[in-house]
């Protein structure tokens, strides 16, 4: 019987990430997504206060000046923002229940 190749390569000690090798660096599949999780969110929190800022100066302006276009531009923005808000924290929520389920840290590994 014929085996995989693919199955006998040690990637973690071919690429080195910070002139470590990837499994040192990354020891497990949760520390990985831990660290991919933590700066998505980090990411997505910035751009949600930004479309929310954004959001309410626009609101503001346009309702000042009684621009009907602008105040509804600003409230979508406000609505797409806090809508964006929910699913983050939903995603966070369901991560949560995998690693309850599994057992397995993805957010809170030892990196």
């Amino acid at each position: 019987m014929k085996q995989s190749i693919l199955a006998q390569v040690d990637i973690g000690q071919q690429y080195l990430l910070n002139n470590r090798p990837v499994d040192s660096v990354f020891p497990t599949v949760g520390t990985l997504f831990s660290t991919i999780l933590f700066n998505v969110y980090t990411i997505i929190g910035i751009v949600l206060v930004f479309i929310l800022l954004f959001g309410g100066i626009t609101f503001i302006i346009g309702s000042k000046d009684g621009n009907k276009a602008a105040t509804a531009k600003g409230k979508g923005a406000i609505t797409a923002a806090m809508a964006g808000f929910f699913i983050v924290v939903f995603s966070y929520f369901i991560i949560q229940l995998i690693e309850t389920i599994t057992g397995i840290e993805i957010l809170n590994s030892t990196l």
